[in-house]
């Protein structure tokens, strides 16, 4: 044999041996990218469509031939007659090739099942993964027909302009529909092309133009609005607005309308985050809303916007500037009772009480039937220990609206008014009165436990210290982490002198809150008269420690004397 000839053999040897692996290798790692790329990514590209394509038609090939056409057998040397037989070494390795190609033609036809099942649950999965609720928020631009589109790019401006408000906003997508939506079509249409598109809000509308004026449409379409989303004017739901054609020719017009649609986006991304209570992302947005318009947008102006920033800046505690959003609010709309009503909510919490009341007062001017802020202006008179007042507007809450009870998440409605006067009532020793109406504050909310609270108070002031117990525990039933309801029934055990009671009550409620100092001193007065006097001492000693109040120090103060510790 010539060297040539031995050349080209060991050079088809090695091409055959080694181009099937790799060509399976290479089949595999274009279909395991196709697969990837199809199940994490909804906007699957062309290429990763065909790497699946070719690694699956190569490996279901490959497998075809060798389930199929492989015939190694015919490449064995043929054995003459008298050869000496084979040694033991060799009959071992004909017996391994053998076994490895049945191995090989097994895989081949288990691969030749698997790869169409593979390909139907791929293709399942994937469509299953298509319809799934996607996170991200898809804004789509239609096309704004109109004359000279090319020239005047109302549709790019928006985009842009868009795309640029959102930027920071990793979870905002915004997209080209590609077509226009005519006025014929309408907004059922549009609703139709945005649904199939996944998106959250698509903004289509349409524009003429004359010689002087320009007509124009425009619609806002929210396919997915947040909960409690303030209702959009006219002016972004189709209805013809006219502006000079000038302001066309000199982009004002469509600079004005891409920051309003901006302006709506962000607003709307606000208020998913608000509803969630997330306020910082809340705060964020609206603040970003804010700055994309200076003029006012009619469709949703900027007064609701410093407000929904109040609430926000409200719900992460920092008050001033909570108070400065519900001021611009009221400079922006001097008649919205419920800036005053939140304004002054927030003066309360600044123990401001005399403000608070100032703007309960315009808000009750504002709307006489607002049930809350009676109710808001009662809770501050009772601050101030000004009972009779307190009691007065707690009373007109109650009859101003006998259905008040779902105007805020953060109180009972009437049973919280009934808590109230009650509280005052019990303020002035009326307890009674105070009895009566926690009673009907139970009546009409049977599960409040406060209520209980309360009345279990009263019934001790009056020592009906059975009465008392009762009301306690049903609070405690109803609310098992209330140290205070612990507390206070362990102070009536204690006046029935059922010590062990009152102290495994007054532990239970240190459990529940160890920096309790009131409990501690409770307890320390049940051990004295149990004539425990070394754990006395140490409740004790930790009431000082914890409290500044000067009664429960007072009070701590005189129980270590009389024990001799001074």
């Amino acid at each position: 044999m010539s060297d040539d000839t031995e050349q080209k053999h060991t050079l088809g040897t090695f091409i055959t041996r080694f181009s099937t692996p790799i060509t399976a290798i290479l089949a595999f790692i274009t279909s395991v990218y196709g697969f990837l790329k199809l199940f994490t990514d909804k906007d699957v590209g062309l290429v990763a469509v065909v790497s699946l394509a070719v690694g699956l038609l190569l490996l279901f090939g490959l497998c075809l031939y060798y389930a199929r056409f492989w015939q190694p057998e015919k490449g064995d040397k043929g054995r003459s007659a008298f050869a000496p037989a084979l040694g033991d070494d060799a009959e071992k390795a004909q017996a391994q090739k053998v076994k490895r190609r049945k191995l090989v033609r097994r895989s081949a036809i288990g691969g030749l099942v698997l790869i169409p099942l593979l390909v139907i649950g791929g293709v399942g999965g994937w469509l299953y993964v298509q319809n799934l609720p996607t996170n991200d928020v898809i804004i789509m631009v239609a096309e704004f027909e109109g004359p000279d589109a090319q020239n005047y790019r109302v549709t790019s401006t928006i985009y842009e302009q868009l795309r640029e408000a959102t930027a920071d906003h990793k979870e905002v997508k915004v997209k080209l529909l590609g077509k226009a939506i005519s006025e014929k079509e309408g907004s059922e249409v549009a609703r139709k092309e945005g649904q199939q598109q996944k998106a959250s809000i698509l903004i289509w509308g349409w524009y003429g133009k004359t010689k002087e004026t320009v007509p124009i449409s425009v619609n806002f379409e929210l396919l997915k609005p947040p909960a409690h989303f303030p209702k959009l004017g006219a002016d972004v739901q189709g209805k013809v607005q006219t502006a000079q054609a000038a302001e066309l020719e000199s982009f004002k017009l469509q600079t004005h309308l891409s920051g309003e649609m901006a302006y709506l986006t962000l607003v709307t991304l606000g208020m998913s985050k608000y509803v969630a209570a997330d306020w910082d992302g809340a705060i964020a947005d609206f603040s970003e809303a804010l700055g994309q318009v200076k003029e006012p947008v009619p469709a949703l102006t900027q007064t609701t916007i410093y407000f929904l920033r109040g609430v926000a800046y409200t719900g992460k505690q920092a008050y001033d500037r909570a108070i400065a959003d519900y001021t611009q609010t009221i400079k922006l709309k001097p008649d919205y009772a419920e800036a005053y009503n939140n304004r002054g909510n927030v003066y309360g919490e600044k123990q401001a009480y005399d403000k608070a009341i100032a703007d309960f007062t315009q808000a009750i001017k504002l709307k006489p039937d607002d049930a809350l802020a009676y109710y808001n202006r009662g809770l501050a008179y009772a601050h101030k220990q000004a009972y009779d007042q307190a009691i007065a507007d707690y009373t007109q809450a109650i009859e101003v609206n006998q259905n008040w009870g779902s105007f805020s998440a953060n109180y009972h409605g009437l049973p919280s008014a009934y808590v109230g006067r009650g509280n005052a009532y019990y303020k002035k020793q009326a307890y009674d009165q105070g009895i009566a109406d926690y009673t009907q504050a139970i009546k009409l909310k049977p599960d409040y436990a406060l209520a209980y609270d309360n009345r279990g108070i009263a019934y001790a002031h009056k020592q009906a210290y059975d009465q008392a117990i009762a009301d306690y525990t049903q609070a405690i039933k109803l609310k098992p982490d209330d140290a205070w309801a612990y507390e206070n029934r362990g102070y009536a055990y204690y006046n029935k002198k059922e010590y062990d009671k009152a102290i495994a009550d007054y532990t239970q409620a240190l459990k529940l809150k160890p920096d309790y100092a009131l409990a501690y001193n409770g307890r320390g007065i049940a051990y004295r008269h149990k004539g425990e006097q070394q754990s006395a001492i140490q409740d004790f000693k930790q009431a000082l420690k914890l409290t500044q109040d000067p009664d429960t120090r007072k009070d701590a103060a005189q129980n270590l004397k009389a024990l001799g510790v001074h």
